[in-house]
């Protein structure tokens, strides 16, 4: 299961954990079958346990009712609210999410699981399954760089990745951060077994001691500049803590051989240094493809609210009230990506869907059961090391335990508890370093207790799955009708039952509502989205039409505000046409403008919409940013494109009453002159006239010598051969590379390359 875990795309998708769960299912009835004598149960075991039967509490209904009413802000009284006026009663269970809330009852109960078979297995077996699935899955993002792969095994492509925008190179997961963490707990693993075969081979002639030190060093060199790669800080920073101390244990066998016998193993002493020189040597190599992700850390120097903007960080601020919801029981599973929007500061940002730290979030998710589990977790390594120090021989079994406490201080700030990828391998580690320990001394009593503990761990995996399969298949047309509107006649009541606190499916139900003439339903939903996703649009703009609708201008106003505020900064065409149709008058729409309101592209949509908003909203936007000559700029540019020559004049004459210094007016002017037919001579003039001026920045009169130079184009020989001059300076100055090209381009065409 360690090998196989990565190898499923990060075992991140549900349906994977189902596969695992039945795999464990099976394991677990045949170590019952065997009944191995050492089956005690840790405590760290009976914390998963607690954790998945808490998990499997929170799914049924009727448990968030029994003291009557819910209270007021409760998430119980949010479901109910979400539920009026439509007909259909509430399922008030601990857990909102029922669908999210039963498969991470199979993630819990698949962990506990691996963690009791990991006792049945040797430290050395499990940590060298682990480093060899985390070599496979380095060696595949090598692959996948090579052939420029845009798709996991050219199968699965993550949409929410922009590979332009984050150039990583991924390999058998969607997160780069789950990636580094996997191939952080596979490095961590190679190094240990390559330290306890170097001390093993003091003690006791190792076979092939040679070959396992240079495959245990071969395969950290592979994963290193891979784990770099993946542009995790968190990532390179702690492997450059395992690679330190696995050089320190390397270096304190060395000598421990050197006072032992000097002159016997100089040859393993030398072996060992190559060894150690070519990690540091990946590392080393490393940290240059990581450099990028460094480079964002580079303001926190000079600008300490840098650190507080980090999104990892501001997102763990925004959650911290929702640990005031249900701190005793938590929220449930999958409750965290529709509470979010209600906290979330900053407007069109990219979707949380779990808070990231495997610290915080089963603490947020399940209350006291989720963080005792999180310190049952905390101390298996811990422990492990405290045992290791006092026995003599055990560098790379503390290693090991140290690569869980580095993988677990990655999780920090990453949540990968429901990637079992990166928990199932380090569940079957931990389980492994606590190996097997009798019950009593009695055989016969020891093994029925331990065929009791394998089947009931595995029945409880069994309910799990079967409780996840009762609601996947509405699971998924939830998500399908809330990504893509499917067509009416859609499972509503199902919709409601397993995500009532979506906002982003009360918005869909809302229009298809709205689509049937049902507009008090529609209304109802809109005001459930606007309050549960506000950093959305669609409520807001489902709520203004029922207002309009209403003839409630103040209510109308209120909620275009509102919109206005989260609206794409490129925003569609359907949206602007919805904009045109509730504000008949276009002033209604620029009343509704403020100044964090996108005007930029919002005007450009409406250009082809309606000139008159798009004016309006150009006229707003100059009045709330009065420094900023662009609005005007392009508002002249309307008035001459519906023939208002007298309103573009005017405009162009402000600009260059306001913002003399500028390019802007200048070109404002020269889209005047030209559509009143006047000559380029007269265009010349302005702009030589404007270069006489002594106040212009350089970049300024670039600009216009650029405007200058596209005029002598027009003229003749002599103008042409100015022209040419004037571009080849302004070629040898720093510009953007399109500006480059442009002016090169009409360089060549005027007297050739």
């Amino acid at each position: 299961m360690a090998v196989a875990a990565p190898l499923a795309i990060g075992g991140v998708h549900d349906a994977f954990a189902l596969a695992a769960g039945g795999a464990v299912v099976v394991l677990l009835a045949a170590a019952a079958v065997r009944a191995p004598r050492g089956a005690g149960v840790p405590l760290p075991l009976v914390g998963f346990v607690l954790l998945a039967i808490w998990s499997l509490i929170q799914t049924i209904p009727g448990l968030a009712g029994l003291g009557g009413d819910p209270a007021p802000g409760s998430l119980a009284a949010d479901v109910r609210w979400a539920h009026e006026g439509t007909g259909i009663a509430p399922v008030l269970a601990m857990a909102p999410t029922l669908a999210d809330a039963r498969t991470a009852v199979v993630r819990w109960s698949v962990l506990a699981a691996l963690f009791l078979l990991g006792r049945l297995v040797p430290w050395r077996q499990a940590a060298a399954s682990i480093a060899l699935a985390a070599t496979c899955s380095a060696i595949v993002a090598y692959v996948h760089a090579a052939t420029k792969a845009d798709a996991i095994f050219g199968v699965y492509r993550a949409l929410q990745v922009d590979l332009a925008d984050v150039p990583y190179w991924f390999g058998t997961f969607v997160n780069p951060n789950h990636q580094a963490a996997f191939l952080l707990l596979g490095l961590g693993c190679a190094l240990a077994l390559a330290v306890e075969v170097a001390a093993a081979g003091r003690r006791d002639p190792v076979p092939r001691a040679g070959d396992r030190l240079i495959l245990a060093a071969a395969a950290s060199v592979v994963m290193l500049p891979a784990l770099g790669a993946t542009l995790s800080r968190s990532g390179v920073l702690l492997a450059g803590v395992l690679v330190a101390t696995s050089v320190v244990s390397l270096v304190g066998v060395v000598r421990h051989a050197g006072r032992a016998s000097p002159h016997d193993h100089a040859a393993d002493r030398r072996r060992l240094a190559v060894i150690a020189a070519a990690v540091v040597v990946a590392l080393v190599s490393a940290v240059p493809l990581a450099a990028p992700a460094f480079a964002d850390m580079l303001p926190w120097w000079s600008d300490p609210d840098a650190v507080v903007r980090e999104p990892k960080i501001r997102l763990l601020r925004e959650s911290l009230p929702m640990f005031r919801i249900a701190p005793l029981g938590g929220i449930g599973a999958g409750t965290f990506a529709d509470l979010w929007p209600r906290y979330a500061s900053v407007p069109r940002v990219a979707w949380a869907t779990h808070l990231e730290s495997a610290l915080l979030g089963p603490v947020l998710a399940h209350g006291l059961a989720g963080a005792a589990a999180v310190v049952a977790a905390a101390a298996v390594p811990i422990l492990a090391i405290a045992r290791c120090r006092s026995r003599p021989g055990q560098r790379g079994r503390r290693l090991t335990a140290l690569t869980l406490v580095v993988v677990g201080a990655e999780g920090l700030a990453d949540h990968w508890w429901a990637t079992l990828g990166v928990a199932a391998p380090a569940a079957v580690l931990a389980g492994s370093l606590v190996g097997g320990r009798p019950w009593a001394n009695d055989a016969t009593r020891a093994r029925r207790r331990s065929r009791w503990i394998h089947g009931g761990l595995a029945a409880l995996t069994l309910v799990a799955i079967f409780a996840d399969l009762a609601t996947r298949s509405e699971r998924l047309e939830v998500r399908h009708e809330r990504n893509r509107a499917i067509a009416r006649g859609a499972p509503y009541v199902r919709s409601l039952a397993l995500r009532p606190l979506d906002g982003r499916l009360h918005a869909v139900i809302g229009r298809r509502l709205a689509a049937s003439d049902r507009w008090a339903q529609a209304c109802h939903h809109a005001e459930v989205a606007a309050r549960f996703a506000p950093i959305l649009p669609d409520g807001h703009l489902l709520d203004a039409a029922c207002r309009w609708r209403e003839g409630d201008t103040e209510g109308l106003l209120a909620a275009l505000r509102r919109a206005l505020l989260v609206i794409p900064t490129h925003p569609s065409e359907a949206l602007a046409r919805f904009l045109v149709a509730v504000t008949p008058n276009p002033a209604t729409l620029a009343a509704a403008m403020d100044a964090q309101t996108p005007w930029g592209g919002l005007a450009h949509r409406l250009r082809d919409v309606s000139l008159d908003h798009a004016l309006a909203v150009l006229e707003r936007a100059a009045k709330l940013h009065p420094e900023d000559p662009t609005p005007l700029d392009l508002a002249v540019r309307l008035w001459l494109r519906v023939g208002a020559f007298e309103a573009a004049e005017a405009g162009a004459a402000e600009l260059r009453r306001r913002f003399p210094t500028t390019s802007a007016p200048y070109r404002a002017t020269i889209a005047v002159l030209r559509a009143r037919g006047a000559p380029e001579a007269e265009i010349r003039a302005l702009l030589r006239d404007a270069l006489a001026r002594g106040d212009l920045d350089e970049d300024v009169r670039d600009e216009l010598r650029d405007l200058l130079a596209q005029s002598l184009a027009k003229g003749g020989p002599n103008d042409r051969a100015q022209a040419r001059r004037i571009l080849t300076e302004l070629l040898s100055r720093p510009s953007p590379p399109e500006v480059r090209i442009r002016r090169a381009r009409l360089r060549d065409r005027l007297v050739g390359p």
